[in-house]
């Protein structure tokens, strides 16, 4: 199951424009984020970001030009470029844990059986067939 990463700022800003006053009481016309990247990679945040755009008029845009939430194909394009960002962030948390486990598991870990060579070993299981206990020679 999955979780949601709390976003203080995010939500905050959220209110803010529900408001439509900045934290410092001067009035707030909207959002400026750097990329749709910056603003979220949760369609469901992304939702909230679109319903206070709709219902309070304030829009949310960004420096590059690829977010429009102010149009239907806008709004289209925007949930489909977060789900995208949200599938490859998953596909590198994937590959960053895989990783991280072959190299725990990898690293070499010291041997409680001292290697002994094969024609060693043989002359072990020669000698522990030939003696009555199976524990080599008697003292």
């Amino acid at each position: 199951m999955g979780y949601r990463v709390i976003r203080p700022v995010f939500e905050g800003a959220l209110e803010d424009l529900n408001r439509g006053v900045a934290p410092n009481g001067e009035r707030l016309d909207g959002l400026i984020v750097y990329d749709i990247d910056r603003l979220t990679r949760d369609n469901r945040r992304l939702e909230d970001a679109i319903e206070v755009m709709q219902n309070f008029g304030r829009p949310i845009i960004d420096i590059t030009g690829t977010l429009d939430l102010l149009t239907d194909n806008g709004r289209t394009v925007a949930r489909i470029v977060t789900a995208t960002n949200n599938e490859q962030s998953a596909d590198t948390a994937r590959r960053v844990s895989r990783k991280i486990e072959k190299l725990t598991n990898s690293v070499e870990r010291p041997s409680l059986v001292c290697k002994v060579p094969l024609r060693v070993r043989l002359a072990l299981r020669v000698h522990e067939r030939t003696t009555p206990s199976g524990h080599g020679a008697p003292h």
